[in-house]
């Protein structure tokens, strides 16, 4: 039981106990002095508030606050048939009864219609019972019967705010135990009470379902926390406007939503409409907004609702980065890859102080096979699984923002192949290092890389910085002044897989880089080979022109060398050179 219903509790019972004790008193004056109706009336009350003890017992206060009202129309009979003192002593007892009727603690304006029928049924009998002869004459109890009505009165207005006060604190708390502070909808707990509640006594088939947006925590770091919340808040008004064609909804966290449907009135396109129309109010230039739903097919109405809820998190956690897709339906296989996603993230600050993950080397070559550098790719070698390949555990890492710790890593192992590269005389060769999107918010690039060469004693165009195109999609500028800033340091800069994403003049037109690697892949499946082949040679021209060099990277044949040493590229790395190896073997190898 919480505090709030204790103190109802405690609230009700003084109350009760109270006025128990008052009738009594005046029902053993009465009996004395031999009058009867008075005694009878006492009585009656004695047993009115004895039954309210009861009930307040159980916790019954409903039926407890509806026995209040009739001990005050028990009043109004009683004066009737008892009382024919004057206008002017009528209107002091009409004037206590509005008090007890009309105060700011019983009376709330949208329900202020009950009470007045009630206060004017009073009035009514009031002037009514001037026409009566009064059963009880003024000199035989006038005194005992006003003290009598006058503190009966006070008790049940004073019964009444208790009663009120309580009500309201108890209604609080039931809203604070329940909804959301922010979007005042159903919070987790409460919504996975009632969609327990809903399953146990309905034998309707249901979806649950689970919405996400998609970087919404970059989102806040663009837009700010206040802005973040606006779009939460919207989207549980979007719930609420649809509210009945949903049986439960709430908020999960953060930016999880939860919403059991019946399976007859599931309509998958009215449910991206309710998810497209928060995701168009707040999409901007600057951020396109995603917002998604894991859709869960309740099978076993006693299946436990968290794993419900966590069966719809693990389907929508496979689209919320594809931007084309807004629906999916969990299934087994979600389940397994999900479970290996949180193996790989319980497992991976052990694996990284255990040394479980090491730096391969992929040679870059010219075409007569002379090694000029490589480029690092991280491998996982599992003490009891063997090599775990980089597409189980990148994902995994990328999204829950481990990558930077791993990136951090690799960055460190490439400066101390470096360092003894250096030692043993060949300077000449570079390692080319991947940075991730995520790398510029979660890790100081500019100190890390900096002092990375002061502390190893290397040279920092040996220590080349990769990024992907799509790094430079979320704010430019801010991203192209770092990378300036490191290119003023020494280093340089390669734009990793050139022509596989969003390429355009316009990103070339205002970084500066060093290197362009062109990617191999979209030669690949296509019946317009030869016009792939125009389209590399325009981009290494381009790129000769604007003073930097390419890399040609997915090169597999001779032929593909050949072709493209003939339109000017002049550095590979592929398949057909050598495959990614351990540091010792590559050195063994180009080195020895």
């Amino acid at each position: 039981m919480d505090k709030s219903s204790l103190s109802m509790d405690k609230s009700y019972k003084l109350i009760v106990i109270l006025a128990l004790l008052v009738h009594i008193v005046y029902l053993a004056i009465f009996l004395r002095y031999g009058i009867k109706a008075l005694w009878l009336y006492n009585l009656g009350s004695v047993i009115f508030y004895v039954i309210m003890e009861l009930l307040v017992i159980r916790r019954n206060y409903k039926v407890a606050t509806i026995l209040v009202h009739m001990e005050i129309e028990l009043f109004v009979v009683f004066n009737v048939i008892m009382i024919g003192w004057d206008f002017g002593f009528q209107a002091i007892l009409v004037a206590l009864s509005a008090l007890v009727y009309f105060n700011p603690f019983t009376v709330k304006r949208r329900i202020y219609i009950f009470p007045l029928i009630e206060f004017i049924l009073f009035m009514v009998l009031r002037v009514w019972s001037l026409h009566y002869e009064p059963v009880i004459q003024a000199e035989d109890a006038t005194g005992l019967y006003c003290l009598n009505y006058t503190i009966c009165f006070g008790i049940i207005l004073f019964g009444a705010i208790i009663t009120k006060i309580g009500t309201d604190r108890l209604e609080r708390e039931n809203i604070r135990m329940t909804r959301d502070g922010l979007t005042n909808i159903y919070n987790q707990e409460f919504f996975v009470e009632e969609v327990g509640r809903v399953l146990r006594t309905s034998s309707s088939q249901y979806y649950l379902l689970c919405t996400n947006i998609s970087g919404f925590k970059f989102y806040n770091e663009l837009f700010g926390v206040e802005q973040g919340d606006k779009v939460l808040v919207e989207q549980a008004k979007t719930l609420k406007a649809s509210a009945q064609e949903f049986a439960v909804y709430g908020r999960l966290a953060g930016d999880e939503f939860g919403v059991l449907i019946e399976k007859d009135k599931y309509k998958e396109e009215r449910m991206k409409e309710i998810l497209y129309e928060v995701q168009k109010k707040f999409s901007t230039f600057l951020y396109h907004m995603h917002i998604c739903a894991g859709v869960y097919e309740i099978k076993d109405h006693t299946e436990p609702v968290n794993t419900m809820c966590e069966k719809a998190r693990i389907a929508v956690d496979e689209i919320k980065d594809n931007y084309d897709r807004y629906i999916t339906y969990f299934d087994d296989k979600q389940l397994q890859d999900s479970l290996i996603k949180r193996r790989i993230l319980a497992e991976f600050n052990y694996a990284l102080e255990d040394m479980q993950f090491c730096i391969y080397l992929q040679p870059q070559m010219t075409g007569d096979g002379r090694i000029l550098g490589a480029e690092a790719l991280v491998r996982w070698i599992h003490p009891e699984e063997g090599m775990i390949s980089p597409a189980d555990f990148i994902p995994a890492l990328e999204e829950s923002g481990l990558i930077s710790k791993l990136d951090i890593f690799v960055w460190d192992q490439a400066a101390q192949v470096l360092r003894k590269w250096k030692e043993q005389g060949r300077e000449d060769l570079y390692i080319s290092v991947n940075v991730s999107g995520k790398d510029f918010y979660y890790a100081d690039l500019y100190e890390t890389f900096t002092g990375l060469v002061q502390k190893y004693g290397i040279k920092p165009r040996n220590l080349k910085i990769e990024i992907t195109e799509t790094v430079l999609m979320k704010e430019a500028e801010k991203q192209m002044e770092l990378l300036q800033k490191l290119r003023d340091y020494g280093f340089e800069i390669e734009i990793d897989d050139f022509g596989s994403g969003y390429s355009s003049l316009s990103m070339l037109k205002d970084i500066i880089v060093d290197v362009m690697k062109i990617d191999m892949g979209f030669l690949r499946k296509t019946d317009h080979g030869e016009r792939s082949w125009n389209i590399i040679r325009s981009v290494a021209s381009l790129a000769g022109t604007l003073e930097m060099y390419t890399v040609t990277e997915g090169v597999e044949t001779k032929d593909q060398v050949s072709r493209l040493l003939e339109i000017g590229c002049e550095i590979f790395q592929g398949y057909y050179f050598a495959k990614p190896m351990p540091v010792d073997k590559l050195e063994e190898r180009y080195m020895e």
